[in-house]
């Protein structure tokens, strides 16, 4: 049955639930993350028959990243998490990738693997993607009404085209000129921290009841992640120049 039907009719029964952590996706969660992933897919360029590569951890994301997939008509393969960079490499070349997705607790090996994979088009850590994660688990109990029913894509996806243009500039060229990874790490840090604490602590300045809780998680998330992803940049362009 086409899962779309159980979020008519049930949509807060679990669909998923992890047997280690006990965390939970429902039926509307589920169809609301698949549909917005495949719009994703099909805003990359990828079309029916094109092929997609996983590599996660157990991971309730790849029950989502699969229905996408079907939904555009992609294949995709499941690659094990206890394999090498060189053997992670070889699968996704081989199965001729063009979307490589991992997550932050197999970045390392991920990375390395991707410097491997010429013909891989976006590389994505799944999470990186921190509305789709915590909207339900953190801004809806927190912030209530003041919420939209679901986060406005198209400004979403312009805030991170400017906040890559961003970290690029601040963080990955930097790198680049003193030849240093930690460049990145730090600048990336930095930056991040900046522009997380600007957009939150104005928040926290001018909204009623803006609980404390949520401008301290989104401060702290916004460092790490750019810390991790200027770094990720750098090492994946300094590999690839060498290659080329």
């Amino acid at each position: 049955m086409y899962p779309g039907e159980h979020a008519t009719a049930h949509p807060d029964q679990p669909a998923l639930i992890m047997a280690t952590s006990g965390e939970q996706l429902t039926f509307a969660e589920y169809e609301a993350n698949c549909n917005r992933l495949a719009h994703l897919f099909r805003a990359a360029g990828l079309r029916q028959g094109d092929h997609v590569a996983m590599f996660l951890e157990n991971h309730l994301r790849y029950f989502e990243l699969q229905g996408a997939a079907e939904r555009c008509g992609l294949y995709f393969t499941c690659i094990n998490s206890y394999l090498t960079p060189d053997e992670v490499a070889y699968i996704v070349d081989n199965c001729a990738a063009k979307v490589f997705f991992t997550s932050v607790a197999k970045a390392d090996v991920a990375v390395e693997a991707a410097t491997q994979t010429p013909n891989v088009e976006v590389f994505l850590c799944i999470d990186a993607v921190w509305l789709t994660l915590m909207s339900s688990r953190l801004y809806k109990p927190l912030l209530g009404p003041i919420l939209l029913d679901d986060f406005n894509v198209k400004a979403a996806a312009l805030f991170y085209v400017i906040y890559i243009a961003g970290a690029v500039y601040f963080a990955v060229q930097p790198a680049f000129q003193s030849g240093s990874w930690t460049t990145a790490t730090v600048n990336g840090a930095l930056f991040g921290f900046c522009a997380y604490a600007t957009y939150d602590l104005t928040n926290q300045a001018t909204l009623k009841n803006r609980p404390v809780a949520i401008t301290v998680a989104d401060i702290c998330w916004g460092t790490v992640l750019t810390a991790i992803a200027a770094t990720a940049g750098f090492l994946v362009s300094s590999a690839l120049t060498r290659t080329a």
